[in-house]
């Protein structure tokens, strides 16, 4: 069960867990968080739109209901990059021997 307007799924009887997390995002918090964290990315992507080699960033408008609908998604930000970039096959963080092949 999934609490209203938040993306917090309950599973179990816990009625006081319950009710503190609904008083917790009450007033669509959980919604006002998730926009709040795309803002400061859009503002940390602007500052370095040189060394990623970006032209523009785009934030794009966030559905109400985006932040705690599960089902589906799309983004919240979009980056234009000023040249192709390189791109590799997927792999773990760890690995340090990524093989640039063509470009986006």
């Amino acid at each position: 069960v999934q609490l209203d307007l938040t993306g917090i799924f309950m599973h179990g009887k816990i009625p006081t867990l319950k009710i503190s997390l609904i008083q917790i995002f009450r007033a669509h918090l959980w919604q006002k968080v998730h926009e709040s964290i795309v803002m400061d990315l859009c503002q940390v992507f602007d500052m370095e739109l040189d060394s990623l080699e970006v032209e523009t960033v785009q934030k794009e408008t966030i559905h109400p209901r985006k932040s705690y609908k599960m089902n589906s998604s799309c983004a919240d930000i979009l980056l234009f990059a000023t040249y192709k970039w390189s791109i590799s096959k997927p792999s773990l963080l760890a690995e340090g021997k990524d093989i640039m092949e063509g470009a986006t």
